[in-house]
């Protein structure tokens, strides 16, 4: 969780804010193209949605679990939105260009899944492929607005809900406890919104 709060809160905001001296739309949070955004995060979670149902029947897993699971999971979802595409890949574009970016971005990405997930993968060489493949994929995404509302929360939550049941069923595993998820949220709403009121305290003073 100490990972979580600093790598993708702390640091990206406290970077953009103090450092950069930019605002939020720096990280991705924007209102422009929220509509096409959005558009295409619904299309692609429905895309997510409808191949998870053809691989598994979901009414053999506890609902219940299963939100849980939602809820847990999103808490690295922010993680991953605020540190990979908003930090990493927009500072990447600026300095390299979109497709430099795009592949450099979703490198990090996979590699740094090499500690967190690939362990529960029986084939870790093939989950690390997947996962560059999953990275490009939204990095790419992504790339097509610099929205954040591209990504998440409908198409992250589709496809990680996808990966950890069709691929790992693990929602028995993640979605029963709220305790870690409720101090994830904490930090993830908490950490940004603190920096971002600073910020303003500070150009206002």
């Amino acid at each position: 969780m100490f990972i979580f709060g600093l790598c993708g809160f702390a640091i990206p905001w406290a970077y953009v804010l103090f450092v950069e001296r930019r605002g939020p739309a720096a990280l991705g949070v924007t209102s422009q193209r929220w509509a096409l955004s959005l558009a295409l995060s619904l299309l692609f979670a429905a895309g997510s949605v409808l191949a998870l149902l053809r691989r598994v029947d979901l009414a053999s897993y506890d609902l219940g679990h299963v939100l849980g699971a939602i809820v847990h999971l999103n808490v690295g979802g922010l993680f991953e939105l605020f540190l990979y595409c908003g930090f990493v890949h927009l500072r990447l574009r600026d300095a390299f260009g979109p497709i430099p970016a795009i592949v450099a971005t979703a490198g990090i990405y996979s590699l740094w899944h090499v500690g967190t997930e690939l362990p529960l993968h029986p084939h870790p060489a093939q989950a690390l492929l997947m996962l560059l493949v999953v990275g490009l994929l939204c990095q790419a995404l992504f790339a097509t607005t610099y929205n954040a509302l591209v990504i998440w929360p409908f198409f992250f939550t589709a496809g990680v809900m996808h990966d950890f049941i069709a691929n790992l069923g693990l929602p028995d595993r993640i979605g029963t406890s709220l305790a870690w998820p409720a101090f994830g949220w904490v930090l993830a709403l908490g950490v940004p919104s603190a920096l971002w009121l600073a910020a303003r305290a500070r150009r206002l003073a």
